[in-house]
């Protein structure tokens, strides 16, 4: 306390030296002031005005009033009952800075429109608690401000109101400074300015002045203590910040307190002109907002500066002064500081009864500072807090369990259900999947059925019908007979050697390549004995690890006949090579004859003498791709290839 007395003292001795004050400005109030004559609906003027509530530090009582009452007509005419509650607010606010804390006290506690519930207006809640404390601040009850401070700042943090929060613990910092605790001021501050940096909200801006202000000043008592570079370094960071703050924004309360502790460290160190110019600056803002705890503050610091001055009448009648104003608007002044240049000006003048009495008052005063702000009272307050805190931890403790619990039980059912859903639905999956089996069965099994019926009708009743035919001519014929004959065996032994492949195919479900090719070998063989005129040949292996469907197989086997058949049967060759291959994960089976050949246009204008039309219908069914090229007097070629996978065509 004597620290902050002694800056007092400094700073109005070189507010005295100056003839004239420079013009402060305050552009960007006048700008928040202009926007409420600006606008062109009433909701719109009473938002702007609603808007100069954080500036409320920065203007005067009579100003405050004024837009306190445009407030209030305002929110009667627009029924917003909101606003009508920051009208009184705001009103309350105005008190404060005439002085009239009792006022302030009585209107909190009993104005029917502040009586309302937190949830219905959480800031504005908020902002009555804290500023009753800031009342009972000034009323010196300390020990009464920092219980109520600590029970709001636990309430706050239960409902995660971070801005009430940074608030509180700007507040606790000065009621600490207050009652001479600079290092729990210290810590608040800190804290608060850690949370302030870690979240970059723009909205923190005014709290995180007002700290700095508050640590400019903490770091300036100890620098007038004990000079030591780190406490002039830290002075002068948080100085620098204040007003960096306070004049980007426009906090000019903030900004002038700032100033006042510049200039008088200005004026310690010897910067006289420095000093000057942040105390005229000071005296410009202070006559503009005229708050009378600063103007008690003035008026202590002149009486000391008389004091040293040696004129004792002068310094006696400042201290009146600030004593009548004190008592007036309810303040706690320094009255020890005060009892203590009056006892000191009666000594100085030899008035022995006036020392006497202002000793008496100093006695006075900071037993009644004892017995309201006590160490065990203080301690009290803090022990409480710190149980409401240790209550506050056990009930969210408490809440997460029981959140976790009702997570875990929610999850559990929601799990059982998952797996029941899951369950159902496997089985339906596997109920369609079954009867989708079923039918895609029935469907093969039909188109089974029909692919075998014509496969005998295309074949075996063709067949048929040659034998008939044949053995009509040969009961009516004399000569030729023989011919006839041959036609007949050999027709007979074309529908013997399709049905013994289609037997064969329907005997499994699937075959490999290598019984497929071991088909073809057979068929190579038996054609060689019946045409020795023609030379057979087969090259190379299938792969034998490949598994074919029954009726891809049978395809297969069946077009090479085709081509086999159709080489003796029209190409007249010598020589006939089949060739298997696997290149490239596709399996070949190469026809080759040196026969006549024959017209491959035929092909494409539709004509079709060689069989052509039933291979190709083949190779769709059987997935799989046919090659043909033809040289007349050169021979034919026929390519099949099939693949694993991919679908195949005829070409």
């Amino acid at each position: 306390m004597e620290s902050n007395k002694s800056v007092r003292i400094l700073a109005f001795v070189w507010m005295l030296v100056l003839s004239n004050s420079l013009l402060a400005q305050f552009p960007i109030l006048d700008s928040v002031k202009q926007r409420v004559y600006m606008a062109t609906t009433d909701r719109q003027k009473l938002d702007a005005i609603l808007g100069l509530n954080k500036y409320v530090n920065s203007l005067s009582a009579d100003t405050i009033a004024h837009y306190s009452n445009l407030l209030q007509q305002l929110a009667i005419k627009l029924k917003d009952q909101q606003a009508l509650r920051t009208y009184e607010y705001s009103k309350l606010t105005g008190y404060l800075v005439k002085g009239q804390t009792d006022s302030v006290l009585f209107a909190i506690d009993n104005n029917p429109l502040l009586k309302f519930k937190k949830q219905e207006d959480p800031r504005l809640y908020y902002k009555l608690a804290i500023l009753k404390a800031n009342v009972i601040n000034r009323k010196d009850e300390r020990a009464k401000a920092l219980d109520l401070q600590m029970s709001l700042l636990n309430e706050a943090k239960q409902d995660n109101d971070t801005v009430t929060q940074l608030y509180l613990m700007n507040y606790l910092g000065a009621t600490y400074l207050n009652l001479g605790k600079d290092n729990d001021a210290q810590i608040y501050w800190q804290n608060a300015l850690v949370i302030i940096a870690s979240s970059g909200n723009p909205l923190f801006r005014e709290i995180e002045a007002n700290i700095c202000s508050n640590l400019q000043l903490l770091y300036f008592n100890r620098n007038y203590m004990v000079q030591e570079k780190k406490w002039t370094d830290s002075f002068l960071f948080f100085t620098d910040r204040t007003i960096q703050l306070c004049r980007q924004f426009g906090f000019y309360g903030v900004l002038a307190s700032s100033l006042s502790y510049r200039g008088a460290f200005y004026g310690m160190t010897g910067k006289n002109d420095l000093a000057d110019k942040d105390f005229s600056q000071v005296l410009d803002i202070r006559n503009k907002i005229g708050d009378p705890l600063y103007i008690i503050n003035d008026l202590t610091s002149l009486a000391g500066y008389y004091l040293q001055k040696k004129k004792y009448d002068q310094s006696i009648d400042y201290v009146r002064q600030a004593v009548s104003i004190a008592k007036v608007s309810g303040i706690a002044a320094d009255w020890q500081g005060l009892q203590y240049i009056l006892g000191t000006a009666h000594k100085e003048k030899v008035d022995w009864k006036g020392y006497s009495e202002s000793l008496e008052g100093f006695i006075t005063s900071y037993n009644a500072f004892l017995q309201k702000n006590s160490a065990e009272k203080i301690a009290a307050v803090e022990a409480k807090f710190e149980l409401q805190k240790k209550q506050a931890l056990i009930a969210e403790q408490k809440l997460t369990i029981s959140k976790r619990t009702n997570t875990i039980i929610v999850f559990g059912f929601s799990f059982l259900a998952l797996i029941a859903a899951g369950i159902t639905y496997f089985l339906n999956y596997k109920r369609k999947q079954k009867i989708k089996a079923e039918k895609a069965i029935e469907e093969a099994e039909n188109r089974e059925r029909s692919r075998i019926a014509a496969e005998l009708h295309d074949n075996l009743g063709v067949q048929a019908n040659a034998i008939l035919h044949n053995s009509s001519m040969l009961s009516h014929q004399v000569t030729g007979g023989q011919e006839l004959i041959n036609n007949l065996q050999e027709t007979a032994k074309e529908m013997l050697g399709n049905l013994r492949e289609t037997v064969w195919a329907l005997k499994s479900n699937a075959v490999t390549a290598g019984e497929a090719w071991l088909r073809v070998i057979n068929f190579v063989k038996q054609t060689g004995k019946n045409f020795p005129a023609i030379k057979f040949t087969l090259d190379g292996q299938a792969p034998s690890e490949w598994n074919l469907t029954s009726v891809r197989a049978l395809h297969i086997i069946m077009v090479l006949k085709e081509s086999v058949n159709n080489a003796i049967k029209h190409a007249n060759p010598s020589e006939i090579n089949i060739k298997s291959s696997l290149e490239e994960g596709q399996w070949s089976l190469g026809i080759y004859d040196n026969g006549s050949g024959f017209d491959q246009q035929a092909i494409e204008t539709g004509y079709d003498g060689n069989g052509l039309g039933n291979m190709k219908s083949r190779s769709k069914a059987g997935n799989f791709k046919v090659s043909l090229n033809s040289v007349i007097g050169s021979g034919t070629s026929v390519l099949i290839s099939v693949d694993k996978s991919n679908p195949m065509e005829f070409s």
